[in-house]
């Protein structure tokens, strides 16, 4: 089976080693602008950035609820919110839509 491999003449006489140790002092001299987070830390942030400590302990409470007290919610505030043009009505809406995903 040797016999069957030819050396090319153009081939290197040793493998080329890489060069190492280049990405820690890159790391070192440009480090990362923000504090690191898991995912899911990062959406949980996300998702309540906009929402009052109350609107949070609904949410809470509404996720807690079994699946046709949640739907009954949902459906009351919903007609709230399609009679009513306030604010509050509309975040309610959105609270609901929310923890029903």
């Amino acid at each position: 089976m040797s016999a069957d491999v030819v050396r090319l003449p153009t081939a290197a006489r040793r493998q080329v080693q890489q060069p190492r140790g280049l990405a820690r002092p890159y790391r070192e001299a440009n480090p990362w602008p923000g504090e690191h987070k898991l995912p899911a830390r990062r959406d949980a942030e996300r998702a309540v950035r906009h929402l009052t400590a109350a609107e949070i302990i609904v949410q809470a409470m509404l996720e807690s609820l079994p699946a046709d007290a949640r739907k009954a919610v949902a459906d009351r505030v919903m007609r709230l919110d399609f009679l009513s043009e306030q604010d509050a009505a509309r975040r309610a809406a959105l609270i609901v839509a929310r923890v029903g995903r």
